[in-house]
């Protein structure tokens, strides 16, 4: 074995093992994702792959993740530890991926190639890749589809072998997200242009996307009633938000500024003059300009749908499906470029990977500062308070067990949710899992992908909710300006009550709450002697009918509260 062979093997080797390392130490699972763990868990306990039993609404858009999370929860697996290994192992599967691209490629290429993956290894100092590679959620799974389809494409020939690999590797992507859809006539594209026209090769890539892609598509359809899945109304994705998008790139290569190099660097080396090279070198030119061609398609579309739909409002989320792409581009510019002498690819390269290592985020000191609704998300997941949320969770499920519990909640409240196991729960601040929610018309632009706030009157009205957690639900949601302050109690952890059901929450009581006792206080407002307190600030029927006398039939103390009432309002 020579020694650039010993080298570029022990390099891939080291990048995966940091990568392992980085990736583990740094470990966390977002609230997000465990919007996709209950549809997960009610899919393993027979209920359907609902959010709510009985109500059919796609508030996920990870599909083959969810199922890949229905497949651990039933096996036994802690659902944060299989999301976790899951993650990892994609990351690390697409490092590997590019370790092999790099490995195929190295001959054809000067300088620095026959030593380092430099793909690879770039990927592995890349700090958001390392983030991302766990969170919970699908984004690792779709990285290592996205560098699977480039890897097969580019390595040969297409025939209709690879094309038919191709369009498995496709509706897998379209499976994992939606957009992975838009991948498909990106690929077609490329293969036209690249003399691909054989149309065997092209009804394989077609027949194997659509004998997967097709049956799931007309079952969701089916089984949800949507084309779309209810996150694309939720999340207003039929609106252009550009200014957001921009603001959400822009971040993302202030942060990341030596991948734009890759495209520079590319452009610069596609003018050389190839007349006066070798047959073989001209062969090796060729499968250059195809691979560089690739990535930068699929790198543009998928960069062109973030744009489009405003980002997200995770920093660097949206971004990390392509980052192998842009890695493969600066691998291919970096090795191809025109200099006089390798050294100065070494130089240049070590500029790139000290660039991605250390500039400094574009974002305030305070690690929960934002810049326009976009956060570090893995910042506000410390892991001792998510253990502790988990905690409250798994606590309230003993109460809920068995019983019509209704909670009302907000995105950052999904892991007490699925821990706590009430029958019916409704996110409140995007309508992820309501489709009502999810279609109101948008008034005003507002935080990406929180724009949806479930009035009052649907939550309590309509859906009856019985619970909302204290953490973020009485800002958001006015609660003190519609409700009572009326709290219970649940093993040490505190809900606000937003619906009087004596039926329920008698039961609850029995099984150890301590509930606020509305009724008697009630009675003693009712009791006074005179008006003179104004009836308190809460003592409004609007706020009383929604959340006592619209669920107890109670005319005597309902007819005595009117009279008070109208008490009250003679002696202002």
């Amino acid at each position: 074995m020579s020694r650039p062979t010993k080298v570029f093997l022990g390099t891939g080797a080291a990048a995966l093992l940091y990568a392992l390392w980085s990736a583990w130490r740094g470990s966390w699972v977002s609230d997000d994702a465990f919007i996709s763990f209950r549809y997960a868990e009610n899919l393993v306990r027979g209920l359907g792959l609902v959010y709510n039993p009985g109500e059919r609404v796609e508030g996920y858009s990870n599909f083959l993740w969810t199922l890949w999370t229905a497949l651990g929860i039933g096996w036994g697996a802690d659902v944060e530890r299989w999301a976790l290994g899951s993650s990892i192992a994609c990351y690390l599967g697409a490092l590997a991926l590019l370790v092999w691209n790099s490995w195929t490629v190295r001959r054809d290429s000067p300088g620095l190639a026959p030593w380092i993956p430099v793909a690879a290894l770039l990927g592995a100092l890349h700090p958001d890749w390392q983030i991302f590679a766990t969170g919970g959620l699908e984004t690792s799974l779709f990285a290592l589809e996205i560098t699977a389809i480039y890897v097969v494409l580019t390595r040969s020939d297409v025939g209709p072998g690879r094309a038919a690999t191709t369009g498995l590797l496709l509706a897998g992507a379209s499976m994992t997200r939606p957009d992975g859809l838009m991948l498909a006539p990106t690929v077609v594209l490329y293969l036209l242009l690249t003399g691909t026209r054989r149309p065997r090769t092209l009804l394989a890539l077609a027949a194997a996307f659509l004998v997967i892609w097709a049956p799931y598509t007309a079952w969701r359809v089916s089984y949800y009633g949507d084309f779309f899945p209810n996150t694309y109304y939720a999340k207003s994705a039929a609106m252009a938000w550009t200014s957001q998008g921009a603001t959400y790139i822009g971040l993302y290569f202030a942060r990341y500024w030596p991948l734009l190099l890759g495209p520079a660097l590319v452009a610069f080396a596609w003018r050389r003059n190839d007349a006066d090279l070798h047959p073989d070198e001209r062969i090796a030119r060729a499968r250059w300009r195809r691979s560089a061609l690739l990535a930068a398609m699929l790198a543009t579309v998928y960069v062109g749908f973030v744009l489009r739909v405003g980002g997200d409002f995770m920093f660097a989320r949206f971004l990390i499906p392509v980052t192998p792409l842009l890695l493969v581009l600066l691998e291919l510019g970096l090795t191809h470029v025109a200099v006089p002498r390798a050294r100065q690819q070494w130089f240049l390269a070590g500029v790139v990977a000290a660039g991605i290592a250390m500039t400094p985020y574009p974002f305030p000191r305070d690690p929960f500062g934002s810049v326009r609704g976009i956060v570090r998300e893995q910042n506000f997941y410390p892991r001792h308070a998510m253990n502790r949320v988990r905690r409250e969770g798994l606590a309230l499920r003993p109460f809920f067990s068995g019983l019509p519990v209704r909670v009302a909640f907000l995105g950052g409240e999904a892991r007490v949710v699925y821990y706590a196991r009430p029958q019916v729960a409704i996110e409140c601040v995007t309508g992820l899992t309501d489709r009502q929610i999810a279609r109101q018309p948008l008034k005003a632009r507002g935080r990406i992908g929180h724009e949806k706030l479930a009035s009052i009157e649907y939550l309590l009205g309509v859906r009856r909710a019985h619970f909302a957690f204290p953490r973020y639900a009485p800002g958001a949601l006015h609660l003190d300006r519609e409700v009572p302050h009326v709290e219970i109690e649940m093993s040490g952890v505190q809900a606000r009550v937003l619906t009087w059901d004596p039926v329920l929450l008698d039961s609850l009581r029995r099984r150890g709450a301590s509930i606020q006792d509305f009724p008697t206080e009630l009675d003693g407002l009712l009791a006074a002697p005179s008006p003179e307190h104004q009836m308190l600030d809460w003592f409004t029927y609007d706020k009383l009918r929604r959340f006592y006398f619209g669920n107890v039939h109670e005319p005597e103390r309902e007819a005595l509260f009117l009279q008070r009432l109208r008490e009250s309002e003679q002696g202002k």
